[in-house]
């Protein structure tokens, strides 16, 4: 790529010392005659030298934009957020230790459940993390619509906004407690989770917003002390 880029400058100098070794030698080299003089010669060598310049300065602003979008596109991958979803079921606090690619984890409850600590059962928690390797989050919007039995039928729809998360952190969001967890009267099952986000170089470039989705044909990854406790249906995996 960088031989390719300079070629202009190789061609440039290559013409500059045609041009120079006619203007210097045209007479010997018998490029003039009494009717063509050295003048003209000379006047016709300036426009055509001309010409061949324009074509190379041309060249080389679009080997500089090039250069340029390269650049960017360079910046944007290195900057692009590793963000993810998981499903976290457990009786205990979910602390950064518990997660990968994390150093920090943050706990927010919705408005229609809050999250009260040391309380038996099993809480379950959506983890949005920013893991290491990538760049900052911002703009990070969450939507999900879990079913759930315990033992009535539910439907847990939950919301948030996160301003931004930087590179390894994490938001665990608090959906819901199963007071006594049983295999026998207690499913839970997420129908879709959608979630919005951006960065700011994407933000800068009026690019779109990022979308991860999951549902049945792309199960969210579930961990804790309590999977084994709840039946797990569609929308849920507890595997990689």
């Amino acid at each position: 790529m960088k031989m390719k880029n300079n070629i202009p400058l190789y061609l440039s100098g290559l013409v500059f010392i045609i041009v120079l070794s006619l203007w210097l030698f045209a007479e010997k080299l018998g490029l003039t005659t009494t009717e063509y003089t050295i003048t003209l010669f000379r006047n016709d060598l300036k426009d055509l030298a001309g010409l061949f310049y324009i074509v190379i300065t041309l060249w080389l602003v679009l080997v500089t934009r090039n250069m340029a979008e390269t650049s960017i596109n360079s910046q944007k991958a290195m900057n692009r957020p590793e963000i993810l979803c998981e499903l976290f079921i457990s009786n205990e606090k979910p602390v950064s230790s518990m997660f990968t690619g994390i150093k920090n984890i943050e706990i927010r409850s919705s408005t229609d459940a809050e999250y009260i600590d040391n309380q038996d059962g099993a809480s379950v928690f959506v983890i949005i993390k920013n893991r290491y390797g990538g760049g900052k989050a911002i703009d990070i919007s969450l939507k999900t619509e879990f079913e759930a039995k315990n033992p009535d039928n539910l439907k847990l729809e939950r919301s948030i906004n996160i301003d931004f998360l930087a590179e390894g952190d994490a938001v665990a969001f608090y959906i819901y407690r199963f007071g006594k967890p049983s295999i026998e009267n207690c499913f839970l099952k997420l129908p879709t989770c959608e979630m919005r986000f951006t960065n700011p170089f994407s933000e800068a470039s009026n690019e779109p917003l990022k979308k991860l989705l999951y549902n049945n044909e792309n199960p969210i990854l579930a961990n804790g002390n309590h999977i084994g406790l709840i039946t797990l249906r569609d929308g849920i995996r507890i595997s990689e």
